[in-house]
C-alpha cells in the first residue's frame, strides 16, 4: 500500500519508529510513569536521540492537530445544529437558508448559530471550512447561506487523507486489542463480504446502497448520540465512535474465511507487544 502511494521506505521505517514510540508513551502513562526520553528508548530499544526528537516532534504535532481537529469538530457541530436547532432547520427535515449578516430581521444569522453551536469561534473560520468540504453555499450576492449536505466529507488531500488513515487505523487496532484482551464491555465489531464474486456493476450497486443506507444510519445514530448524550453527559467521561468502510478483499486461491482463519493462526502476540500496543 506504502509503495503504491509512493511512500518510500525510509517514510515507513519512520512511521513504523513513531508507532512503536507512541505505544510505548501510551504504556508509560497508564503505569502513571512520565513519558522521558531515557523511559522511552528502554521501552523501545530505539536510540535516545530518535525518542528525543519524537518527543520534541510530538509536542508541536499536538498543538497542530488539536488546531486542526477543533476546527473540524467545530465544523460538523454547527452541521448537526443546523439540522435540529429549532429555528435552524425545516419542520419534515432539512437546513433553512441563513442570512451571513444581522441587519436587523428576526430570521437568525448563521453567526448566531455557531454561537450556538460553538460558542465563541470565529463564524468565517467554519463558514471557510464548510465551504471547503463543499456542504455550503453562499449566493451570488453573499448575502445568504445554503446548507447542501450534513455530512462532513474532508477533501482528499494527500497529507489529511494519511493523517485520517492513521487515526482509522488506530481505531480499528484499538477496538480489536480491546476485545483481544476480554475487557469489558467488548467492542461491538463486524464484518459483512459477498458470497460471490462481483462484477463492476454489482460492485458498484452494493457501494451505492452502502453508501445510501449507511449515510442515513449514521445520521440517525448521530442524532440519538447527541439527544443522550445532553441527558447523560459525563465532564470526566471520553469520547467513542463508530466506524464504517467498503472494502475489497485480496484476491487469494482460498476463500475469505480461509484466508482469516489461516491469518489468524499465524499471529502471535506477546505480552510485552500487547502491553505498549494496547490503548488507554
Amino acid at each position: 500500500m506504502a509503495l503504491a502511494q509512493g511512500i518510500g521506505a525510509p517514510r515507513v521505517e519512520e512511521m513504523a519508529r513513531a508507532a512503536f514510540i507512541n505505544r510505548a508513551i501510551d504504556a508509560l502513562e497508564r503505569s502513571g510513569l512520565p513519558a522521558t526520553p531515557g523511559r522511552v528508548a528502554v521501552a523501545t530499544g530505539l536510540p535516545r536521540s530518535y525518542a528525543e526528537k519524537h518527543l520534541e516532534q510530538q509536542l508541536k504535532g499536538r498543538d497542530e492537530q488539536s488546531r486542526a481537529m477543533r476546527s473540524l469538530d467545530n465544523a460538523a457541530l454547527v452541521l448537526n445544529a443546523w439540522h435540529t436547532l429549532e429555528g435552524f432547520c425545516l419542520p419534515y427535515g432539512g437546513a433553512t437558508d441563513l442570512p451571513l449578516r444581522d441587519e436587523g430581521s428576526s430570521h437568525p444569522t448563521f453567526a448566531a448559530l455557531v454561537k450556538l453551536a460553538v460558542g465563541n469561534v470565529d463564524p468565517n473560520d467554519v463558514l471557510a471550512r464548510l465551504v471547503v468540504a463543499g456542504c455550503v453555499q453562499i449566493d451570488a450576492r453573499g448575502e445568504f447561506v445554503r446548507c447542501l449536505r450534513r455530512e462532513l466529507i474532508v477533501p482528499n488531500q494527500r497529507q489529511s487523507a494519511m493523517s485520517r488513515m492513521g487515526r482509522y487505523a488506530g481505531a480499528l487496532i484499538h477496538t480489536y486489542l480491546h476485545n483481544i484482551e476480554r475487557r469489558q464491555p467488548p467492542y461491538f465489531e463486524r464484518t459483512v463480504v459477498s458470497d460471490q464474486k462481483l462484477g463492476p456493476g454489482q460492485r458498484d450497486d452494493v457501494l451505492n446502497y452502502v453508501t445510501r443506507e449507511g449515510q442515513a444510519w449514521l445520521v440517525g445514530l448521530d442524532e440519538w448520540i447527541a439527544r443522550t448524550a445532553k441527558k447523560d453527559y459525563d465532564p470526566n467521561g471520553k469520547r467513542y465512535g463508530v466506524g464504517m468502510y467498503f472494502f475489497e478483499v485480496p484476491s487469494d486461491k482460498r476463500d475469505h474465511a480461509q484466508s482469516l482463519a489461516a491469518a489468524a493462526a499465524e499471529v502471535t502476540l506477546p505480552a510485552s507487544v500487547v502491553d505498549l500496543a494496547a490503548p488507554r
